[in-house]
């Protein structure tokens, strides 16, 4: 195999594209935080969160975006609001293409409406047929405050959000939910199954995606 052909498998296998630049499981939480966002747009992720949506409403269930990408004036804003419950910029998820906050329209998506809560009722059964994981699920451990049901707690960097979701494609998916992450007594997170690129931490700010494919390649094959 030539190396051109190898490099460009490389890539693939990290999910990295020409217009998807992140690998697509790179590990993004509070030890681990991006030099730099870069707004993309996750063509695969949106189809798959459109027919997510379809499926939910052909099952009655109403379901929409409530939240997205965000850049990082838009991070800071919400950090200063809820320093408690929200990222600092650079180590949120919601910085990749992909990742969303789903709720009934209208509907906070915190809020412990009845519709909101049928959402999360089936989001955990269905979201990894479409390559999505429930990216901060509930936890159960036996020291205080036993739950993350109320604050960060058991392993989990967050407390629990039903409807936060991350894109990871549909093998990965049944991966993480075969391993029984959804299960409050077992110690498995989404977080287990994802890569810190340790070239991306530390480098430059980007220009081209295939440039940052490139170090991630490197980073990929040297850890």
């Amino acid at each position: 195999m030539s190396l051109v052909i190898a490099f460009v498998v490389l890539l693939t296998s990290l999910g990295a594209t020409p217009t998807n630049p992140y690998p697509i499981d790179i590990l993004i939480d509070k030890d681990h935080c991006l030099k730099n966002v870069i707004e993309v747009e996750n063509i695969e992720a949106n189809i798959a969160v459109e027919k997510m949506i379809e499926a939910a409403e052909n099952d009655g269930i109403v379901i929409s975006i409530n939240s997205s990408f965000r850049d990082v004036p838009i991070q800071k804003e919400l950090y200063k609001e809820d320093k408690a419950n929200v990222a600092k910029i650079y180590c949120t998820e919601h910085h990749l293409a992909g990742v969303c906050d789903m709720a009934y329209p209208g509907h906070p998506p915190y809020h412990d409406s009845v519709q909101n809560k049928a959402i999360w009722k089936w989001l955990p059964v269905n979201a990894h047929k479409y390559g999505f994981v429930i990216s901060y699920p509930e936890k159960h451990c036996p020291e205080w405050p036993k739950s993350n049901r109320i604050i960060a707690a058991c392993g989990v960097d967050y407390k629990w959000e039903p409807w936060h979701i991350r894109y990871v494609g549909k093998k990965l998916a049944k991966k993480i939910f075969d391993a029984g992450y959804l299960d409050p007594d077992t110690k498995v997170i989404p977080q287990d199954f994802y890569v810190s690129y340790r070239v991306y931490y530390n480098n430059y700010s980007p220009a081209q995606p295939m440039q940052i494919s490139f170090q991630y390649a490197i980073a990929h094959l040297f850890p």
